[in-house]
């Protein structure tokens, strides 16, 4: 299941620049990336995968901003956009001096190839 299209719109949804795998752009305060962890099939039907479960990685960084606040505002985009989170960590990167939020979150539904 190709999950792109869906953590893209948290661009529009948290007013932040979303990139796939990471972020080059060294000068931004704000930005998400995302990175897949895994794809795996969850229902079967004659030996082949009729829904499947996607789990990924967000990561939120930011400067000068209330970290819970815009984790609960993450979390619940993400809710909405049918994900379930699990897993949440707050760091502080010293070299960029950002904060970082990662979310471990799951998305089911129909793979993209049948």
């Amino acid at each position: 299941m190709n999950v792109n299209p869906l953590l893209m719109s948290l661009s529009e949804k948290m007013d932040v620049p979303v990139f796939p795998d990471f972020c080059d752009n060294t000068f931004l305060d704000r930005y998400i990336a995302f990175n897949y962890i895994s794809e795996k099939g969850a229902r079967f039907g004659d030996n082949i995968v009729i829904s499947e479960i996607t789990r990924v990685q967000v990561h939120y960084f930011m400067r000068d901003r209330s970290v819970q606040q815009e984790k609960r505002k993450l979390r619940q985009c993400l809710t909405e956009l049918g994900f379930k989170h699990s897993v949440g960590a707050e760091l502080y990167e010293e070299d960029t001096r950002l904060n970082h939020i990662v979310i471990i979150c799951e998305i089911s539904g129909k793979p993209d190839y049948i």
